[in-house]
């Protein structure tokens, strides 16, 4: 399995706002559930800052030595979260997706949070991250579905 650390995306410092924006621009439409239109970079940016779920990490690779010994880290190569109500989320950036990466997150979260009830909300089109949620015993409990309604709401009272 690739070797992957979790860093709290408020330990990262002003760049992770940056990287995570990137990432979200990075997001096809078919795997999209909660953005209908890409937010703004300030839009974005106060998102980031209102702590929107429970927990909220870069996956970063383990860290590479350098000739003294010292720790390298490297740039992330993703993000996931989980909500208070135990939702996760994962994403990977495209040029480094189906490198084992969502797995090795996916792991840690769940020996993070052992004993809890986990849920995943995956777009339809989404047929990886389905994958790979599968392949560590999540089980399809619900569909969602969505009205989107213009204009006058009493229209269909």
């Amino acid at each position: 399995m690739t070797e992957v650390i979790l860093i709290p995306v408020e330990e990262w410092g002003g760049d992770a706002v940056h990287f995570l924006y990137d990432l979200l621009a990075q997001r096809r439409p078919e795997v999209n559930i909660s953005h209908k239109a890409m937010p703004s970079f300030s839009q974005h940016e106060a998102f980031c800052a209102s702590k929107p779920y429970a927990g909220w990490w870069l996956v970063v690779p383990r860290p590479l030595f350098d000739g003294a010994g010292r720790a390298v880290f490297q740039v992330p190569v993703g993000a996931c979260y989980i909500t208070k109500m135990g939702e996760i989320g994962i994403q990977i950036s495209r040029a480094h997706q189906r490198k084992g990466y969502a797995r090795t997150a996916l792991n840690t979260l769940i020996e993070m949070h052992k004993g809890r009830r986990l849920l995943a909300n995956i777009a339809p089109g989404n047929e990886a991250s389905r994958k790979l949620f599968e392949g560590f015993g999540f089980k399809h409990i619900q569909n969602t579905f969505e009205l989107e309604q213009h204009g006058n709401a009493e229209k269909n009272a």
